[in-house]
């Protein structure tokens, strides 16, 4: 199926530079006032829904960090993983 052009994009980059320091984390995704975001840093940690968070792991080792953009008007949510370490 072609993909929705009314469906927000998810994308970040991120800035890790060593163990037991933040991470800072910036969404890239497609923005507006009907957008929301929720990031699951991999980790266990609650959910966060702030447009660019900051995590700070806990112990070091290779996360699976997953981006959800979502439309509030009934548009297919988007999804980026991407693995840090």
């Amino acid at each position: 199926t072609p993909l929705d052009p009314l469906a927000p994009v998810a994308a970040f980059s991120y800035v890790a530079d060593c163990y037991n320091v933040p991470v800072y984390f910036t969404n890239r995704s497609t923005t507006g006032s009907d957008i929301s975001y929720r990031w699951d840093f991999g980790d266990g940690s609650p959910i966060s829904t702030l447009i660019d968070p900051i995590h700070q792991y806990a112990v070091p080792d290779t996360y699976l960090v997953t981006l959800i953009a979502t439309r509030t008007v009934l548009e297919p949510d988007t999804m980026l993983h991407d693995t840090i370490q």
